[in-house]
């Protein structure tokens, strides 16, 4: 009985180092990388984009809701070589809100997932969390969660429609300043948000409150499309003038519903007034070092950094090792 406790004591011990080493790896990792030039809603990743003035015709990608990166890889590798200007992933593209989760896309993002042009972060209800993500930590990582900007005769809004507890009124006021007495000037107007109007009875919607003035908003400007997240599948609708467009098949366990249950991005082309919509699905794709690596940094590491001896190793590394690397 003795020998069986110490074999169990001593694989113990022995996975408690393989995990302090693994979270180790992840450490420098993490220390090493940068988000890439041409990801998030910082001024410095719009100035990317090219010339605003060009009447050519344009296409850009929208994809929702990843969660893992297995599927979203395989559609990253199609997107590479579309003659796109740019993309928008529309929310939740971790699992949790937790730093460990952004931090793992971070690192998938300076390797794996980097992309040609520059991607924009509509930010979902899993990328925050009140008390550990806030959308405080997301703007600083990430940059504003309410923004526009102007391409090729275009108006693009970002805005921050989110469940309780978050508030919507914001996002609505921002959109309703931007366009009030300048809708004529945009020969399309593109509105991203991570959850849906309750437009439909196909999804369930969850926005926090006023959900009435953002579609009252929508419809007073003539919004040309309304692109969204959170419902897991393809789904499309014309109210009015208004496309409401919902892709939310990047990744993420799709919902029930048999006729929109595929994993996929949209591209959008523009070419003067008019639209066009096509969408590339995928197969899924389960990535299971994708998923080990991101438990160890997401999960295992905030447990084994409340251990001492273990937290004095990491930290003693940090300290040393990548305290050299900076200088």
């Amino acid at each position: 009985m003795k020998i069986f406790f110490k074999a169990i004591f001593w694989m113990f011990i022995g996975s408690l180092a393989i995990c302090t080493v693994t979270v180790i790896i992840f450490l420098h990792k993490e220390h090493a990388i940068q988000l890439p030039e041409t990801f998030g809603n910082f001024q410095k990743n719009v100035d990317h984009l090219d010339s605003a003035d060009s009447d050519e015709p344009f296409s850009f990608a929208v994809i929702g809701d990843l969660h893992g990166y297995g599927t979203f890889e395989k559609i990253c590798a199609i997107l590479k070589n579309e003659p796109l200007s740019f993309a928008f992933l529309l929310g939740d593209c971790v699992y949790k809100g937790y730093l460990g989760y952004h931090q793992y896309l971070n690192i998938e993002l300076d390797d794996e997932l980097t992309m040609p042009f520059p991607e924009f972060y509509v930010v979902g209800d899993r990328d925050v969390h009140k008390g550990y993500f806030t959308i405080d930590d997301f703007e600083q990582m990430y940059g504003p969660s309410i923004f526009s900007f102007e391409y090729r005769k275009s108006l693009f809004v970002c805005l921050r429609i989110l469940p309780e507890p978050y508030d919507t009124s914001e996002s609505i006021d921002y959109l309703a300043s931007i366009l009030e007495g300048n809708r004529d000037n945009y020969q399309h107007v593109f509105v991203f948000m991570h959850v849906p109007p309750p437009v439909s009875n196909r999804f369930i919607t969850s926005i926090s409150n006023d959900s009435d003035k953002l579609v009252e908003t929508i419809a007073k400007y003539n919004v040309d499309y309304v692109i969204c997240g959170h419902y897991h599948g393809y789904y499309r609708q014309k109210i009015g003038n208004t496309v409401y467009l919902i892709s939310g098949g990047g990744g993420a366990r799709l919902d029930d519903d048999e006729f929109s249950r595929f994993h996929h991005s949209v591209m959008l082309t523009v070419d003067g007034d008019s639209v066009t919509e096509q969408i590339i699905a995928v197969k899924p794709s389960i990535e299971i070092d994708d998923k080990l690596e991101c438990f160890v940094l997401a999960e295992l590491f905030p447990r084994l950094r409340k251990i001492k001896p273990v937290n004095y190793l990491m930290n003693t590394y940090c300290s040393l090792v990548m305290g050299n690397k900076k200088n």
